[in-house]
């Protein structure tokens, strides 16, 4: 089968005969060879001509053509063409770096956070530098503790034959178990302190809890109660203040009131007086003399007539002269007497 897979060539039946039999080079190049032949292109297809590489077109000189072999016998014919390549290599590679190269690269954040502003230092420089400082502590630190480990161990003497050292050592080992027996037992006391520590600690920090909910609520409370009493201050000082604009208001209004109830009274005195005076003028004197003013019911009983000659100038006065008295007076309606009314 595999003879017929190769088409039955003799070269490739040959091959086909050294991999039976366990040819290694054969079976690659059947392998190869089978490759090929399964990518065979089809018979009634065009055929594809492969250009030589040697012979493709890379440039153009003095207006022809040049091919890639004629730009090597250039470039190591004329020194100029070759330095202009190798500068112009040089800028190609140089750009293609500086565009595709990140400065921050590979940094740690802190690193990136730091060094991006100041971009005009180098700062993978400067973490290279860092890491191998770092990296030479590190060992450093490393080679002191080993120095330290090995100075614990146990050195062997001069003239000291093997069952010594063994019993020696035997003896070390066991000191040195007894000290981790301690060690392990004052580690587990240690514990027990610090477990019954921290059992306290959480009681404290529960009560601490505690007592700062109660704080919490009375503050709380507190400032509900001051909110109150200030709110009640305000209202009532509010209100006093209303209370006193009010009665400046009424004081006022009464104050007017009463203002204008004098002036309406001593108009009404006056005209009063004025009437008076008109009909004492116009009208007759009575013939008794006296005035004409009428008494009033209550003063009939203790009314007295006028002596004979009092109306006509007696020591007595008419009663013209008694109004005109009274309407001259200008404390009559301060004193709260009757206009026209002279005393007894």
């Amino acid at each position: 089968p595999e003879a017929i897979s190769v088409r039955g060539r003799p070269e490739n039946l040959a091959m086909a005969q050294g991999w039976a039999f366990g040819d290694s080079k054969a079976e690659e190049k059947l392998d190869v060879l089978t490759r090929v032949d399964e990518k065979r292109e089809s018979p009634w297809a065009e055929p594809h001509v492969f250009e030589d590489p040697g012979r493709r077109v890379v440039g153009w000189r003095h207006g022809s053509s040049i091919t890639k072999s004629d730009q090597e016998k250039i470039l190591k014919s004329e020194r100029q063409a070759r330095q202009e390549y190798l500068d112009a290599r040089k800028a190609v590679a140089a750009s293609s770096a500086t565009s595709l190269t990140e400065p921050l690269a590979g940094l740690p954040p802190t690193w990136q956070a730091f060094w991006s502003t100041v971009p005009d230092l180098d700062a993978q420089a400067a973490f290279k530098q860092f890491s191998k400082v770092k990296a030479r502590k590190l060992k450093e630190s490393q080679q002191k503790v080993d120095e330290a480990d090995a100075a614990l161990l146990p050195i062997a003497e001069e003239g000291e034959s093997v069952a010594e050292q063994t019993d020696r050592f035997a003896m070390e080992l066991r000191r040195r178990r007894e000290a981790l027996v301690s060690a392990r037992a004052s580690t587990a006391e240690w514990l027990n302190k610090v477990g019954r520590a921290r059992l306290l600690d959480q009681d404290e920090e529960e009560d601490r809890r505690r007592v700062s909910r109660k704080l919490d609520k009375a503050s709380y409370a507190h400032g509900v109660l001051q909110g109150k009493i200030r709110s009640s201050d305000q209202y009532f000082t509010f209100l006093y203040e209303d209370t006193q604009i009010t009665h400046k208001k009424k004081v006022n209004t009464l104050c007017r009131a009463n203002a204008l109830m004098q002036v309406q009274i001593n108009d009404m005195k006056n005209d009063l007086r004025q009437l008076l005076k008109v009909a004492a003028e116009t009208l007759p004197p009575p013939p008794s003399g006296g005035s004409l003013t009428a008494v009033s019911k209550g003063d009939s009983a203790d009314y007295k007539p006028p002596a004979a000659g009092a109306g006509a100038g007696g020591g007595g006065m008419s009663g013209t002269e008694e109004e005109e008295g009274s309407a001259s007076d200008p404390n009559a309606g301060d004193t709260g007497k009757a206009p026209g009314k002279v005393a007894p």
